[in-house]
């Protein structure tokens, strides 16, 4: 049992590669089954039981799901990143990496629930419970939650399957913080950076995961003067901006101005457009910051030639990214809490 951490890191390996296409099916059952056997087939003297009721395997099991999750995580990205040479897969994390954000998410709630064994054994039947779930509510979130992620699993159930995890890690989150704040052991400031990691995560289902990014149901095409309607807004195209002089950066600029209705009142003009580098184009993304999150919209750069002649078309990519903010919330959580713990202490024994 003592190499257990091998075995699993070996089977994490095999099974990425399997997912990503980078193996075929048997050669990744071969190899899995090299690391597992060893570890099956040993003779060790320390039994080992699951026994989930028992409240010292609940505290191993939350203790050191973070660790060993996270380390067989980036196994699976490492994964990813060396097969999307050949072949971008811009879903495989989605997909493939839920089971371990659900697990990481799953050990903070336990761990904030660890005086109480007879609830924490419950935690064990969610990722069962979720699967019906999602099926039945996954593809009721709206946005683009009925888009196919891969093996007919849809955005919304995976989006389902984060979401229900994460919520109940909010509570368990900031439960811990107050108790670290009364007494010793972890610092409060790595709990907070637990929240900021969950509240990144929630930011990231709802703004990413529901969002498709590479689909042209995002398209909108404008006509100079007219309004037309996406995703409960109105879109007005009003006028081309051209600009040579007085530029910050880029040797010139060309963009769209476009008026943006919400039941009719003007609620923000926005303004992407394109940058120009000498022979080479950036686009210049604008957005609308509101409470439920931003509305981004990028013009497409292959049509300044266009629009430079006279075109009273544009054609722009228009996201709306509900939860946002959470993101950024996060990630300020995360560096507050890292810089409270990395500053320097009076006393170095002091946590």
């Amino acid at each position: 049992m003592k190499a257990w951490g091998w075995a699993s890191a070996g089977i994490t390996l095999f099974l990425a590669a399997s997912w990503s296409g980078m193996f075929e099916m048997w050669v990744s059952a071969i190899g899995m089954a090299a690391f597992a056997s060893p570890w099956l087939l040993a003779k060790d003297e320390d039994e080992f039981k699951f026994a989930f009721k028992e409240r010292s395997f609940q505290q191993r099991l939350a203790l050191w799901t973070p660790v060993v999750v996270v380390g067989l995580y980036l196994i699976l990205t490492l994964v990813i990143l060396i097969s999307s040479i050949d072949a971008i897969q811009l879903s495989a994390h989605e997909l493939y990496g839920t089971p371990f954000i659900v697990l990481v998410l799953l050990g903070l709630s336990a761990w904030s629930m660890r005086a109480h064994p007879e609830r924490v054994k419950w935690l064990f039947f969610l990722p069962i419970a979720l699967i019906p779930i999602s099926w039945l509510l996954g593809n009721q979130l709206g946005y683009d939650s009925t888009d196919i992620l891969g093996a007919s699993i849809s955005r919304g159930q995976i989006a389902i399957v984060i979401l229900i995890p994460a919520l109940l890690a909010i509570p368990a989150t900031l439960d811990l913080i107050k108790q670290s704040s009364k007494k010793k052991g972890i610092p409060m400031w790595a709990h907070v950076i637990h929240l900021g990691l969950v509240l990144l995560i929630i930011g990231h289902v709802l703004s990413t995961t529901l969002i498709d990014r590479g689909t042209y149901e995002h398209s909108v095409t404008l006509v100079m003067d007219e309004k037309v309607e996406w995703g409960g807004y109105e879109f007005e195209f009003v006028e081309v901006v051209t600009q040579t002089e007085n530029l910050e950066v880029g040797d010139g600029y060309l963009g769209a101005r476009i008026n943006i209705y919400e039941d009719g009142e003007l609620i923000d003009t926005v303004e992407p457009g394109v940058l120009r580098f000498g022979a080479t184009a950036r686009s210049e993304v604008d957005r609308v910051t509101m409470a439920h999150g931003d509305l981004v919209i990028i013009m497409d750069g292959t049509q300044a030639r266009s629009l430079m002649e006279g075109s009273d078309l544009v054609r722009v990519m228009v996201y709306d990214l509900p939860g946002i903010h959470l993101v950024w919330a996060g990630w300020a959580l995360i560096l507050i809490g890292s810089l409270a713990i990395w500053r320097p202490k009076s006393r170095p024994l002091d946590s």
